[in-house]
């Protein structure tokens, strides 16, 4: 079976400049994360709604599933943009935070290993 090579791969080893993880990791987790988040604020019941936060047992929440649910199913785009806003905020922590652990191991010298290690590792099948 053919698997295409992955966006670090294609690159030669001398032209690269950025951990190999990482670039992949971001079409994964951050990509696929923030559309989950989007689907939830379009394609949100208000049953799946209501049974996911037990509204309804005592708590003073009338019509929230109504007032949350999906744009598709009630109209409201107050679960969107709650989703949107929670996306925004997490990308800049995770932005923030792994900013500041890059500075920090790139200034100590602990990102990156030397070329012929790194060339030595693209042999490796």
């Amino acid at each position: 079976m053919f698997h295409p090579p992955r966006p670090s791969q294609q690159l030669p080893p001398s032209s690269r400049r950025c951990p190999r993880s990482a670039t992949d990791a971001c079409a994964v987790h951050f990509f696929c994360g923030a559309w989950g988040l989007v689907c939830a604020g379009i394609f949100a019941t208000p049953g799946n709604y209501k049974a996911a936060y037990a509204l309804g047992d005592g708590y003073g929440f009338t019509n929230m599933e109504v007032w949350c649910s999906g744009f598709f199913y009630e109209g409201h785009l107050h679960q969107l943009e709650a989703n949107l806003a929670l996306a925004v905020g997490t990308t800049a922590w995770a932005g923030a935070t792994s900013l500041a652990v890059f500075c920090l191991l790139y200034f100590f010298g602990g990102l990156r290993v030397d070329d012929a290690a790194d060339d030595a590792d693209d042999r490796k099948p």
